[in-house]
């Protein structure tokens, strides 16, 4: 009986672990020049793709940013800064000697425009650029996209030049 139990329970354990996803893992860089408050700016995504899973991002990437105190516009003239927002997926790499495990390598790139001081010197002038980037089993970019941006804002605008690594357990 006792043995049944333990069975019971290493099976039990067994189908948790299988049940847990691949953990999602970023590395994040930050460059910037912003003012210690940025409360009340205004900002506007540039749209970068017409795509429905972009649109998507871009609502939760603005979400972040609405969450350190900035507002959004629909309308750049009326925006204090301008977000470029792109992502991408490069092919997958085998790791192991049978193949059976690969990764896939992800990579985020966020940069805010100054627009008021870029009209001023008739120049593009940058404050903020970040690379996001995450490698791991996942091979889905539209699953990993929302934990690269939770790592953008995790300590925003972070340390200038800093590398920082996050580590998201997907379940």
């Amino acid at each position: 009986m006792e043995r049944l139990a333990r069975l019971g329970v290493l099976a039990l354990l067994m189908s948790l672990v299988a049940a847990c996803g691949a953990p999602v893992r970023t590395e994040f860089t930050p460059f910037h020049d912003l003012p210690d408050s940025l409360a009340g700016k205004t900002f506007f995504i540039e749209p970068a793709e017409a795509s429905l899973a972009w649109a998507t991002h871009a609502n939760q990437l603005a979400a972040g940013f609405e969450a350190k105190g900035l507002r959004r516009v629909t309308m750049q003239a009326a925006a204090d800064y301008g977000v470029i927002f792109t992502y991408e997926g490069e092919r997958p790499r085998t790791w192991s000697r049978d193949g059976a495990d690969v990764s896939f390598d992800f990579r985020m790139t966020v940069v805010l425009i100054d627009l008021r001081r870029s009209k001023a010197r008739n120049e593009t002038v940058r404050s903020y650029e970040a690379t996001v980037y995450s490698t791991g089993r996942r091979s889905d970019i539209n699953e990993v996209v929302p934990y690269m941006i939770r790592a953008t804002f995790a300590d925003w605008p972070g340390a200038n030049g800093r590398s920082q690594r996050r580590l998201f357990n997907v379940y």
